[in-house]
């Protein structure tokens, strides 16, 4: 299946002592295949991995905001900038099987045109959600 990677994992590691909680995720993507639209397992894509972290804070204080998470994460920590998509530039060249072109069968070559997806870079996230609690 075009795009769809060969298989996926993931592992993580989670702690929590009073207020805190902290996390780390490690995601693995294994190698896929990109399609033309005419045929498909065009362009190869390697397998790649991402790290990601986070830190957050629970208000515990019997009052208005009880219940309060601050939270701060890191995604791609590793800052690792992988291909996970190619569009070629160059159109299919058929495989020729005993002089007949396949209609199934063909390579593209690679080209300074083509047009990558890349992962995006690291980025940190500060966010603030509000747990308002009525006093009793």
């Amino acid at each position: 299946m075009a795009n769809t990677p060969s298989y996926t994992q993931g592992l993580g590691l989670t702690y929590q002592q009073r207020n805190f909680d902290l996390g780390i995720f490690q995601k693995r993507i294994g190698p896929m295949w990109n399609d033309n639209k005419s045929y498909h397992n065009q362009v190869a894509i390697d397998p790649f991995t991402m790290v990601n972290l986070f830190l957050n804070y629970t208000v515990r204080n019997n009052t208005l905001f009880d219940q309060t998470k601050i939270g701060l994460s890191f995604n791609n920590l590793l800052n690792s900038e992988n291909t996970i998509g190619v569009t070629p530039a160059n159109a299919a060249v058929p495989v020729s099987i005993g002089g007949v072109n396949s209609t199934y069968l063909a390579s593209t070559t690679s080209a300074g045109g083509d047009l990558l997806t890349l992962t995006p870079g690291r980025s940190v996230m500060l966010s603030v959600t509000f747990g308002l609690q009525r006093k009793r």
